[in-house]
């Protein structure tokens, strides 16, 4: 697993999805998650990540017109730091 793909699963993906939907927490397996990553996510879309120092606090994948992934962690989920996020993206 390269290293941008374990940063999006460790840091984004297995918190969020385990917060989110606790009753579905394990679901997928790492080997999933990379598949997942590397053939939907980076192939068919621009990523864009958030970060706060060196850790990754957030994830926005989208095409034109469309929102295919937005991950956020809890902590940085104020209204203005998504606002910006979205501002960012759209802006370019």
């Amino acid at each position: 697993m390269n290293s941008s793909t374990w940063t999006l699963r460790r840091g984004l993906f297995e918190p969020l999805f385990d917060h989110a939907l606790p009753a579905l927490a394990g679901l997928h397996t790492p080997k999933e998650d990379q598949w997942f990553l590397r053939e939907r996510v980076f192939r068919t879309c621009e990523v864009w990540g958030a970060f706060e120092g060196a850790a990754m606090i957030g994830m926005l994948a989208f095409r034109e017109d469309w929102i295919d992934q937005l991950y956020v962690l809890p902590k940085a989920q104020s209204l203005s730091g998504i606002m910006l996020f979205f501002d960012r993206a759209f802006s370019a």
